[in-house]
């Protein structure tokens, strides 16, 4: 104790009775604990906040991990189908090639059919729901628009008027 505390706790002696000291200790103590408890509750309050911060952290690192995976992997699967579509034109082009007159018509004759097809088979899903498939089928029904008018010659477009 310094000589401040000593003169303090002499002179507390002297101008009090010792069950005013007592009760003052009482009290002091009280005082003690209660702040003790509030600095407790006030650190583990921060903890639990710090620890929570920390979690969340985590989960948003594990969720850019997850997404960035994903971005990788449509990336890939575009690529994959870019490479397919090229390799699916290449292939016509050398069967178009070696196709007899006849088989040029059974094959544009199939697709007018799909062509042809398609709006029934679209207000088909779309009467039970399935806008998905909708979409999916008048997108490939547009491809196969845009084949038919790249790929075949016009007298063959010509037989078949769309």
């Amino acid at each position: 104790m310094s000589s401040d505390a000593k003169r303090q706790a002499e002179l507390l002696f002297q101008q009090r009775s010792v069950a005013e000291i007592r009760e003052i200790e009482a009290r002091t103590g009280k005082d003690i604990e209660l702040k003790q408890h509030q600095l407790r509750q006030l650190v583990g309050n921060s903890y639990r906040d710090l620890i929570g911060s920390a979690d969340t952290i985590v989960s948003i690192s594990n969720n850019c991990e997850t997404i960035l995976t994903n971005v990788v992997n449509i990336q890939e699967e575009f690529a994959g189908l870019a490479r397919g579509f090229s390799t699916a034109d290449n292939l016509l082009n050398e069967r178009r090639d070696s196709f007899t007159r006849h088989e040029e018509l059974y094959a544009v004759g199939g697709r007018i059919k799909y062509l042809v097809d398609t709006p029934e088979v679209i207000w088909g899903f779309l009467d039970v729901r399935q806008f998905m498939d909708a979409s999916r089928r008048f997108l490939r029904a547009h491809i196969v628009h845009q084949l038919l008018h790249t790929s075949c010659g016009r007298d063959t477009l010509a037989r078949f008027p769309l």
